[in-house]
């Protein structure tokens, strides 16, 4: 009776045994998918603020452009009142020299 007991003890401690490793490869399996994982959302992370600055830079070069435009259309704009004014000079000069 004794040794029935033992059997079935040793019979119950194998099968845990046999379960305890079944769980210990499915936990290094997991430990490793997300270690795979953690380290695929870092590049990730990585990748997304290169972009985002990137991004940033390039909205700093484009404001930078328009200002760039808006004061070459104001000196365009003031070379163009600048002869006006002179054609209009000219203009009078030459019908003054022709009335003398």
């Amino acid at each position: 009776r004794l040794k029935c007991l033992i059997r079935k003890l040793e019979s119950g401690m194998h099968r845990l045994s046999t379960k305890y490793e079944k769980c210990r490869s499915a936990k290094v399996l997991i430990e490793s998918k997300l270690d795979k994982s953690s380290r695929e959302v870092q590049y990730l992370y990585e990748k997304a603020n290169v972009r985002e600055q990137t991004l940033k830079q390039g909205e700093m070069k484009i404001l930078e452009k328009d200002r760039e435009i808006r004061l070459l259309e104001l000196k365009m704009s003031d070379a163009h009142r600048t002869v006006d004014v002179l054609e209009k000079r000219l203009t009078i000069g030459v019908n003054l020299d022709k009335r003398m």
